[in-house]
């Protein structure tokens, strides 16, 4: 149970966070909101890496810190993150076809995924 405490204590951190960066870059940058989306990215990106690098090399016994860090607030965060950590493990256990294969087939199937839920939404809508 403390492990579940632990992940839902920090995604809603990082989903809070998340919400007012990407709101004060969309007024900063005059509503675009990728400039938000990016910057979350970039510094989940970061701070997974720096994050991970530190708690993989520490045994928690009273708290799992990982999972608050790295699942709750850095997954609720951005999950850019997760797939980034994801894609450098496989290449550093050098599974280097995997990782380009993982990361191609995210990207893309990411992309049909999107448009494929834009379509069936305006579909469903033109029978309304």
């Amino acid at each position: 149970m403390l492990i579940v405490t632990a992940i839902v204590l920090g995604g809603i951190i990082g989903a809070l966070l998340r919400y007012y960066v990407i709101l004060l870059a969309t007024r900063y940058f005059n509503y675009r909101v990728f400039y938000g989306t990016l910057f979350v990215n970039i510094t989940g990106t970061f701070l997974i890496g720096c994050s991970a690098t530190w708690l993989y090399q520490k045994e928690f016994v009273f708290f799992p810190w990982d999972k608050l860090i790295l699942v709750g607030f850095l997954g609720a965060y951005t999950t850019f993150s997760s797939y980034i950590l994801d894609t450098m493990n496989l290449w550093r256990s050098q599974q280097y076809q995997l990782a380009v294969k993982y990361s191609l087939s995210t990207l893309i199937l990411g992309f049909l995924a999107a448009e494929s839920g834009i379509l069936l939404f305006r579909l469903i809508e033109s029978f309304r």
